[in-house]
């Protein structure tokens, strides 16, 4: 098992996608092995294979449940496959791991807005924005949620509480 995974992880640093069969291999001599785990669930990630990584990274979190970047990457395969429950917990499990993750708590506040949970998705950008001024894209996501949370709270005003506003800011798109 060690020497497949050993030799898989080789041709996985050299960009050669052979590596995921000795990761399966290895994996079939020895299931509970964690690198072997995790690396294929990030091949599968970097492949395109969201989906497919699911599974394999809930399997090398039961594994090694205290790695905050195997759950980071629960988080964004999950994300990816539309699991965005299944993201935000991988996500908020991961920086409770290690907090300094501003990536993390992008995927954690862009899985909150695809779930609808604006307010919490805005604390999550807001978060994302703060160990890292110079990048502007959680600030623009947050202005984007500000004004989106900003026009609903005109067209509740304008139209009575039965009413609703569509997803896009303008006020004018009142329903």
């Amino acid at each position: 098992a060690e020497q497949a995974f050993e030799m898989g992880a080789a041709l996985d640093d050299a960009g050669d996608p052979a590596a995921v069969e000795y990761f399966r291999r290895s994996l079939a001599l020895d299931p509970d092995q964690p690198g072997a785990w995790i690396r294929l669930a990030f091949y599968l990630l970097e492949d395109g294979k969201a989906a497919d990584a699911v599974p394999v990274f809930e399997r090398a979190t039961e594994l090694r449940p205290g790695s905050a970047r195997t759950w980071a990457g629960l988080a964004t395969a999950a994300a990816k496959a539309g699991l965005h429950e299944k993201a935000v917990r991988a996500a908020r499990i991961s920086l409770e791991i290690e907090p300094s993750q501003p990536r993390v708590g992008m995927r954690l506040a862009v899985s909150l807005r695809a779930l609808r949970k604006l307010d919490e998705a805005a604390m999550a950008f807001a978060e994302a924005a703060w160990p890292s001024p110079e990048d502007a894209e959680p600030r623009l996501h947050l202005g984007e949620l500000e004004v989106r949370r900003s026009t609903k709270r005109l067209c509740a005003r304008r139209s009575g509480p039965s009413r609703s506003c569509r997803s896009t800011p303008a006020p004018s798109e009142c329903s």
